[in-house]
């Protein structure tokens, strides 16, 4: 399923509901993430989502927001994730409008909380 960035966010709910991941490009690097939130942000439409592999500047597996009108080529995959995770802090971005939050994993993933650096 290929979609556009002026993909409803109806469109995209076969894929929350799945547990699919999504495989796309976003400032020119290919990324594989878990989708875990869609919304509106700061006035624009944005993606939360664990990027576990593809090209970023930084380590994966990590989050990463992206603005929905700037992802181009856009697929769900065939392969699936358990679920929601937890984060370090428990707390979750206060969108301005959430369109759809993936459900937790049935069974709690573990978190290993980021270091600090030194």
């Amino acid at each position: 399923m290929v979609m556009d960035a002026a993909t409803t966010p109806s469109a995209a709910l076969d894929g929350y509901r799945e547990h699919a991941y999504d495989s796309f490009f976003y400032h020119g690097k290919d990324r594989i993430a878990e989708p875990h939130d869609h919304g509106i942000l700061k006035g624009s439409v944005q993606l939360l989502s664990w990027q576990v592999a593809g090209r970023s500047s930084r380590p994966l597996p990590n989050w990463l927001l992206t603005k929905v009108d700037e992802i181009t080529d856009l697929e769900l995959t065939d392969q699936t994730f358990p679920g929601g995770r937890p984060t370090a802090t428990g707390k979750h971005i206060k969108w301005d409008v959430l369109f759809i939050r993936v459900k937790p994993a049935a069974r709690q993933l573990h978190v290993v909380p980021k270091r600090k650096p030194r």
